[in-house]
């Protein structure tokens, strides 16, 4: 697995790298002449929606970005602008602001998900009330087009369609991205929710 990571980190036009190791007389319990496994490891697009409403927000906000473009295996691309948001599900609470960040990855989702757990636990995050006061909130809205009922990590994020604050962030950096359940573009969800 790290040989494919280091060659789709020091070769960028690389997309993908499958990686075959063959042992010859392997130490196992089984009459075999060679034992053989295979790594897969491609780039993926991804979103993720980042989210602050307590002490200075935009200061956490760009301490998460900084700490998410520092992981080897992850780069940032697209950024959409800061924007104030009222609260969503539990209300009395201050206003957040709200962000979506554009990535390339070669990690799997649940990877993915476990740094971005613990970027909000270096960055103070504590779960106390759900949808409560945080210091930061990172979320997977989406991974290429997966669909997925992982605990972990759900895809495509299963509210993102019912909050303005994402769609708009993801509007103005992926307007034609599409949701893979609805079969929606995002500038499509954004006019039907405002409607």
């Amino acid at each position: 697995m790290n040989l494919a990571d280091f060659i789709l980190n020091e070769y960028k036009i690389i997309k993908g790298a499958k990686v075959f190791l063959k042992k010859p007389w392997a130490p196992v319990k089984k009459h075999l002449d060679t034992v053989e496994i295979m790594v897969e490891r491609k780039r993926h697009k991804a979103y993720i929606g980042l989210g602050s409403n307590i002490g200075d927000k935009e200061k956490y906000l760009k301490e998460a970005i900084n700490k998410i473009s520092v992981e080897k295996n992850i780069q940032i691309g697209k950024q959409s602008s800061f924007i104030a948001t009222k609260p969503w599900g539990y209300l009395d609470q201050e206003d957040f602001l709200n962000a979506v960040i554009e990535i390339e990855t070669t990690l799997e989702p649940e990877e993915l998900m476990d740094i971005l757990l613990e970027i909000e636990e270096k960055l103070d995050r504590e779960r106390i009330i759900k949808w409560g006061p945080r210091t930061i909130d990172l979320d997977v809205i989406m991974y290429d087009d997966v669909i997925s009922s992982n605990e972990k990590v759900i895809l495509p994020h299963p509210r993102m369609h019912e909050r303005e604050f994402v769609l708009k962030s993801l509007n103005e950096i992926a307007p034609y991205l599409m949701h893979p359940v609805l079969n929606k573009r995002m500038f499509t969800l954004l006019e039907e929710l405002k409607a």
